[in-house]
């Protein structure tokens, strides 16, 4: 997949994640991560940016963290209980854990392993045990939750209720094993309201692209002038100014101020192709430069 950041906007975070790197900005989280809902506003989408470069959370990886927000509610961000299992799991000091649900059968409560609820039993509540090492020595953090506590009465939980407490469980006992990796998450489980359905967690796709590679930025004015520095030294300015308008045409582009980083680079290589590779910052720039570079964008209006 693709994160489709068409220039590194002022919000822009980078930074990498156990699945690769991550190129986010503002304009990428409200197309592809709030699903459509324009309540959604700037600063929650910030803080939505910060929590995953601070956290590495790869929201093009499906189900790792999503963006929601029901009503006049904050919005919240939330990440799937994957993310919390394997954040546990990547830590040298977890052992393991244990799970399952609190059930009343007849007048007996029960704790059970597994999230099988028989006919005779009535859900209660779920648990969870993580083993883990505290500076070295074996320790445990132990979570026995109530169902009635947490059940939204959404669709989620009216379908797998059993399932739902215990992830639950799981993630308040993880959270206390491993608080400096899972301090501030929370899982849809934990804080999904009754109006909540599946489809507000499902998989974001955002096109059939590799992930990280996105449209580079658009080069500076320094950039383009050294460009064109680099251009009028190899052709001299008359053919220079020719080569470099076919260039930026043959890129589908109508002017030198739209090109980005990959486009330099290639039109770089093509200048260069029989040559020495010439390294632009050892350029010296002159008065002519900015007459090229006039030329250059006075032509390519012309021919539009």
């Amino acid at each position: 997949m693709k994160n489709e950041v068409a220039v590194k906007s002022e919000n822009y975070v980078e930074y990498e994640s156990p699945y690769g790197l991550v190129q986010l900005d503002t304009n990428i989280v409200r197309k592809h991560f709030t699903k459509g809902n324009a309540s959604i506003t700037d600063s929650e989408i910030i803080l939505f940016l910060e929590q995953c470069k601070r956290h590495k959370l790869d929201p093009f990886v499906t189900g790792e963290v999503f963006l929601i927000k029901y009503g006049n509610q904050n919005a919240q961000i939330v990440v799937g209980y994957h993310t919390y299992v394997r954040r546990a799991e990547e830590s040298p000091n977890f052992i393991g854990k244990e799970e399952g649900i609190v059930v009343l059968r007849g007048n007996d409560i029960i704790k059970k392993e597994g999230t099988c609820l028989y006919p005779q039993e009535r859900l209660l509540g779920g648990w969870c045990r993580v083993s883990y090492l505290n500076n070295g020595h074996p320790a445990s953090a132990y979570k026995e939750v109530d169902f009635k506590e947490y059940n939204k009465e959404n669709s989620m939980w009216k379908s797998m209720p059993a399932t739902m407490i215990t992830k639950v469980a799981r993630s308040q006992a993880l959270k206390e094993a491993f608080p400096t990796q899972m301090n501030g998450l929370y899982i849809p489980e934990e804080i999904a309201p009754k109006e909540a359905k599946e489809g507000d967690f499902e998989p974001v796709v955002v096109g059939e692209v590799k992930l990280g590679e996105i449209q580079s930025p658009i080069i500076s004015t320094e950039d383009r002038k050294k460009l064109f520095a680099k251009v009028k030294d190899k052709l001299g300015s008359e053919s220079g100014t020719e080569w470099l308008k076919e260039q930026v045409k043959a890129l589908g582009l109508d002017s030198t101020t739209k090109l980005t980083e990959d486009n330099l680079k290639a039109i770089y290589e093509s200048l260069n192709k029989e040559n020495e590779p010439i390294e632009a910052d050892v350029i010296e720039l002159d008065d002519t430069v900015q007459c090229v570079l006039d030329v250059v964008e006075e032509e390519a209006r012309k021919d539009k």
